[in-house]
């Protein structure tokens, strides 16, 4: 019986552990997001070319980030979904009737998130929402 009641004692201890670990995740995860944001719309991009992973495709989407002027987008982050140090979610780039989705993957790395790819997120949402699809205006359709 004794045996019983320390297992179940640690197992609660490891879960509410793990709990922590995912909220601190998730909060680091928002700040990081929050700085991305931020460097974007100031048109900063210099200043985040050190969070994304060392790659050639990476350097190619800093290259096009630098080219465009980005104070008039509204950047949306979805929540990430986050599984041990990995993340991923939907980023929306809203510029007045358009918007552009891109998927966003992220790898926790010696307790800093780094940008592992940023590529087009229209073909994820079709994806998550197959339900009736509505044209705009401008001939762009989208998935609700």
């Amino acid at each position: 019986m004794k045996k019983i009641v320390f297992f179940l004692g640690l197992v609660f201890l490891f879960i509410s552990c793990s709990n922590n670990q995912i909220k601190v995740a998730d909060e680091d995860i928002t700040v990081f997001f929050k700085h991305i944001k931020t460097n974007i719309k100031n048109n900063n991009i210099s200043a985040i070319e050190s969070d994304f992973k060392k790659s050639i495709y990476n350097r190619k989407t800093i290259e096009e980030l630098k080219k465009y002027n980005f104070e008039n987008i509204k950047i949306v982050f979805s929540k990430a979904e986050i599984q041990g140090n990995n993340a991923r979610n939907i980023i929306g780039l809203i510029f007045s009737e358009e918007v552009i989705y891109l998927h966003g993957e992220y790898k926790l790395t010696k307790g800093k998130w780094k940008i592992e790819r940023v590529e087009n997120g229209r073909k994820d949402i079709e994806k998550k929402w197959n339900k009736t699809s509505c044209f705009l205006s401008f001939g762009k359709s989208f998935r609700y």
